[in-house]
């Protein structure tokens, strides 16, 4: 697909949103001290919940002496950075549980979470809910997504921003989400609007309007490439039909297919259609001499 994508001169390649976004992710896991760490540790807590029913027992006696809803650790997959986020969700969820947990009873001595790791894990879990919105958006199969890239890529760096001027005592969560931030605006420059598929897609979106575009000054540039490739692409030349199989004389399909190779005047059928799309000046080449209905 990627050799055909290479050798077409029409085809351009889109690499997938969805991949990018995580990819993004994890540059910013790496780029962040302690982080790794942080998410090694959560892992391993819910591996042992999940492994050692003693150890889930004493999870879930001590979520009910503290009269907090208890909810099974959430096991990550490496491949799926969505379910990272899930697992440090729960693991924070249960903060104050695994803190007691880890002091207190030898099972859980060697899952204990530093001050500075809880922290990374806040900023992490707020930092990363919006972008997991995004790819349960873009993962749609009913309904194109490609126009709601931007969209997203700005609200995220908008979340990002506000995270940033107002959590300024989570010192370790700020530095991750300026990282985090960093490398989506790698790996998206200008909210992905430099793509021009993608940036097609947010002109013709009825509900952004190009309002995206017009925040990073690329709408006339969008305006004035999709008007190129509507001239360069669009023949307006007469549609016909031609039957180019080679059909026996006794064949069904031949007897009943009407061939005509030239161009045909529209039926009285389609009159009322054609004269109320004339008065809109869509098509300008049609004939405007049919009745106009009231």
């Amino acid at each position: 697909m990627k050799l055909a994508v290479k050798l077409s001169k029409r085809l351009d390649q889109y690499l997938c949103n969805n991949h990018i976004l995580e990819c993004a992710v994890r540059d910013s896991f790496g780029m962040t001290a302690g982080m790794d760490d942080a998410l090694q540790i959560g892992k391993d807590l819910a591996s042992l919940t999940h492994q050692s029913t003693v150890a889930a027992e004493l999870l879930e006696s001590e979520s009910d002496a503290q009269g907090i809803n208890f909810r099974q650790l959430r096991k990550s997959v490496d491949t799926r950075w969505n379910s990272e986020l899930d697992c440090m969700a729960f693991v924070q969820h249960l903060k104050s549980e695994i803190t007691s947990l880890c002091a207190n009873e030898d099972i859980f001595s060697s899952k204990t979470i530093s001050a500075s790791q809880w922290k990374s894990i806040e900023g992490a879990v707020e930092m990363l809910a919006p972008l997991k919105e995004a790819i349960e958006t873009w993962l749609a199969e009913s309904i194109p997504t490609i126009n709601t890239v931007a969209k997203y890529l700005y609200l995220i760096h908008d979340k990002i921003d506000q995270f940033i001027e107002t959590d300024g005592k989570n010192g370790f969560g700020v530095f991750y989400a300026k990282n985090l931030k960093n490398c989506i605006e790698k790996r998206f420059p200008l909210c992905h609007t430099g793509s021009l598929l993608s940036a097609a897609a947010k002109y013709l979106n009825p509900a952004l309007k190009g309002l995206h575009l017009k925040l990073f000054k690329k709408f006339q540039t969008t305006k004035e490439w999709l008007a190129s490739q509507v001239k360069d692409n669009v023949e307006c030349q007469p549609v016909t039909r031609v039957l180019s199989a080679d059909l026996s004389l006794n064949s069904k399909l031949k007897r009943k297919l009407n061939v005509r190779c030239e161009t045909q005047e529209p039926t009285s059928e389609l009159n009322p259609i054609l004269s109320e799309m004339c008065q809109y000046e869509y098509l300008p080449d049609v004939k405007k001499d049919f009745p106009i209905l009231d």
